[in-house]
């Protein structure tokens, strides 16, 4: 579990961070544990750039709105969001780390053995 402490010396945000977003940043530092071959200490005294970077930015990610962004009542007019937050995050990681240690999204083909069975 993150503590409050371990969340301030990621050195992330200026304010203390609350439970939702120590919640956030857990998640982020376990979607790059699952995601990516980039390995995180978060008990060393020093975490690479590359992740406060990428943590930042999920939790940005995280936090944009969903579904109705605007309304105008006279024209009757909405505008929608439907933007796949996996997708961002997925090119934030990449444009971060590299897409050669990015393993989310990739695509791999396997061979048939036989066509016919």
């Amino acid at each position: 579990m993150l503590t409050k402490e371990k969340a301030q010396s990621l050195k992330l945000t200026a304010s203390l961070p609350n439970d939702e977003t120590l919640l956030l940043i857990e998640n982020a530092l376990e979607w790059i544990g699952a995601n990516t071959t980039v390995k995180v200490d978060i008990t060393s005294h020093s975490v690479p750039s590359n992740v406060r970077l990428f943590v930042s930015k999920y939790l940005e990610v995280m936090n944009l709105p969903i579904g109705i962004t605007s309304e105008s009542a006279g024209g009757l007019s909405q505008s929608f969001d439907t933007t796949d937050r996996n997708d961002l995050l997925i090119s934030v990681a990449n444009s971060i780390f590299g897409e050669e240690n990015v393993t989310a999204g990739k695509v791999t083909f396997v061979s048939a053995k036989s066509r016919w069975r």
